[in-house]
């Protein structure tokens, strides 16, 4: 029998009298990054097995956590990862499994997102983190990967609140991220009220956050009728929210945000390629003088005395850019020192 056959055969002999044994045969397999091995077990093990090998890591943080050296926490925090991210290990986990292995502040958007993911697998619908980076999520941290997240989405048909709500009712600071997490969801309002409930302090934030999207943002009839419905709702508690669903939205146009991305960058290649000439500062205001001054000039009547001041105007500037500058002279330049004066 292979090496690699040895291991997957004491790991399965051992799941079923000591969990504790498979487990950190695992555990040491993900340490030494054996990953022929660790793919064996994934494909042959059963939701009940797992569960079993679960339970027991969960057990042992729990009682003996002071007593686990640093190799094998790490080794345990490895196996939390690949089971949240991989999505064969992750279609063995029911979603309060899920919710147990996210009940820690390290884990709870990797737990969001594999709550996610669970949940489109029981309705059959399409993986959205399938190509998903996970390593960003360890690399970068939430706050930086939290806007990819949030626009995949945008084009989930439903997701498990009830899930969510079950994993930011305790703590605010993860009923915040969850929030943030739904941002560009319409169930984010519906999940405002439930946290609002739980923690108070949320409301000044929460306020702010739905008038800004009422006033600024051009929502669908549908999401628009939810956040109404629900600063309606909080309003009985919270009267500063009854602003919000008496605001209507100002019919001003937002322009295209890649509009100001291009345009910068448009104007600086073309500065550069007048800064190539030669041409200093103050040639490049003598210059933008003129440009302005003769703009204005046509639309001005001709005969106008002040059509003629501006033409005029354009007239010097564009001269005065082209007209090299003397340099002063050197006795200017370099002031004699006292001592060299004596």
């Amino acid at each position: 029998m292979s090496k690699s056959g040895a291991h997957v055969k004491e790991f399965f002999n051992a799941i079923q009298t000591n969990q504790k044994s498979s487990l950190y045969t695992l555990c040491n397999l993900l340490l030494k990054q054996d990953s022929s091995v660790v793919n064996l077990i994934k494909k042959k093990i059963s939701a009940e097995q797992l569960k079993k090998i679960i339970n027991c890591m969960l057990m042992l943080e729990q009682d003996n956590w002071y007593l686990l050296d640093q190799d094998r926490l790490r080794s345990f925090l490895q196996f939390k990862v690949l089971l949240m991210t991989d999505k064969h290990w992750c279609k063995h986990l029911d979603l309060d499994d899920i919710v147990t292995l996210s009940n820690s502040d390290e884990f709870v958007l990797m737990g969001l997102i594999a709550l996610t993911r669970k949940h489109h697998m029981l309705v059959g619908h399409d993986d959205l983190f399938k190509h998903f980076d996970f390593s960003l999520l360890q690399k970068t941290g939430a706050s930086q990967s939290i806007g990819i997240i949030a626009e995949r989405l945008q084009l989930c048909q439903s997701l498990p609140l009830e899930y969510f709500k079950r994993l930011g009712q305790d703590k605010i600071d993860r009923a915040r991220l969850i929030l943030l997490y739904l941002q560009e969801h319409p169930s984010r309002f519906e999940m405002g009220v439930f946290f609002l409930q739980h923690h108070p302090m949320l409301k000044n934030e929460l306020q702010a956050n739905w008038l800004q999207t009422k006033e600024s943002l051009a929502l669908p009839e549908a999401s628009a009728i939810l956040l109404n419905t629900c600063a309606m709702e909080v309003s009985e508690t919270y009267p500063e929210f009854q602003r919000i669903s008496s605001t209507i939205r100002a019919k001003r146009d937002i322009p295209d945000s890649s509009e100001y991305a291009y345009s910068p960058s448009y104007a600086h290649n073309v500065f550069s390629h007048i800064r190539a000439l030669g041409f200093n500062h103050q040639t490049l205001r003598f210059i933008a003088m003129g440009a302005v001054s003769f703009s204005i000039s046509p639309i001005l009547s001709l005969t106008s005395p002040l059509a003629l001041y501006t033409f005029g105007v354009g007239l010097w500037t564009i001269r005065a850019a082209v007209t090299p500058i003397e340099e002063e002279p050197e006795i200017m330049q370099t002031r004699k020192s006292p001592a060299s004066n004596a």
